[in-house]
C-alpha cells in the first residue's frame, strides 16, 4: 500500500476517478470508530512509465483505492481524503481491513520514526556494509523509544512530564545523568525495594 498524495501523478488519478464512474458497485461505507468511510477502488489499472536506468519504458497493473472520511466534533464538520495504490486487487471483503489496518498502520510507524529523528532520540541514518547491522540498530531504537514512553507514564515520573512535557523530561533527565553525582546506596537501597510499575493510562 503506497501512499499518493494529491499532487502526484495528477492525470493518472484524474483517469481513476473517471473510471470509478463506470464501476460504481466498487464502493464501500461504512464506520469506523467515530468516523464515517466511503472507500472506492478501481482494479487492473495499466501503469507505464520510462525507466532511466534501462531507458526502456516498463508497464505494470496497478490497483487504486480512495478512501474519504468524515467527522463531527467540538469544531465543526471534518473531511479528510486518503488514497494508496497497490500490487493486489481490492474487494468487499478486503478493502477495509486493508486501508485501515495496513495503509493507516504504516503510517503510525512514519509517525513513531520522526518522533525519533525530531524530538530528542537522535535518530539518523547510519550506513553499514552489513545488513544485520542496520537492521539491529533500527530494531534497538525502536525498543528504546518503547521503553521510554512506559518509563515516563509511570506514576511517579506523570507529575513531572505534566510539568515540563516529554521532551522536556527526557531532557532533564539526561542533564541528571551528565551533571550530578551517583548516589550509590540510595540506588542499592532503591534495588532492594520491590517495585511495582503503574502506568497513567
Amino acid at each position: 500500500m503506497i501512499v499518493l498524495q494529491a499532487g502526484n501523478l495528477p492525470t493518472w488519478q484524474d483517469d481513476e476517478r473517471r473510471m470509478h464512474k463506470l464501476e460504481r458497485h466498487n464502493t464501500v461505507k461504512a464506520p469506523w470508530g467515530d468516523r464515517s468511510q466511503k472507500i472506492w477502488w478501481v482494479n487492473n489499472v495499466p501503469y507505464d512509465w520510462y525507466d532511466p536506468e534501462t531507458q526502456k519504458w516498463q508497464n505494470t497493473v496497478l490497483h487504486y483505492v480512495q478512501c474519504v472520511e468524515t467527522w463531527t466534533d467540538a469544531a465543526g464538520d471534518h473531511q479528510s481524503t486518503w488514497t494508496w495504490v497497490s500490487g493486489k486487487p481490492f474487494t468487499r471483503r478486503n478493502v477495509l481491513e486493508r486501508c485501515n489496518r495496513m495503509a493507516r498502520h504504516r503510517w503510525d510507524i512514519e509517525e513513531n520514526i520522526l518522533v525519533e529523528k525530531h524530538l530528542g532520540y537522535e535518530y539518523k541514518p547510519l550506513y553499514s556494509r552489513d545488513w544485520n547491522a542496520m537492521q539491529g540498530f533500527h530494531h534497538l531504537m525502536h525498543i528504546a523509544h518503547f521503553l521510554h514512553i512506559l518509563v515516563l507514564h509511570q506514576t511517579t515520573l506523570w507529575p513531572m512530564v505534566l510539568r515540563l512535557s516529554i521532551r522536556g523530561t527526557i531532557k532533564k533527565l539526561v542533564e541528571a545523568a551528565r551533571h550530578s553525582g551517583v548516589d550509590k546506596a540510595r540506588i542499592a537501597r532503591l534495588g532492594e525495594r520491590r517495585h511495582k510499575p503503574r502506568l497513567v493510562w
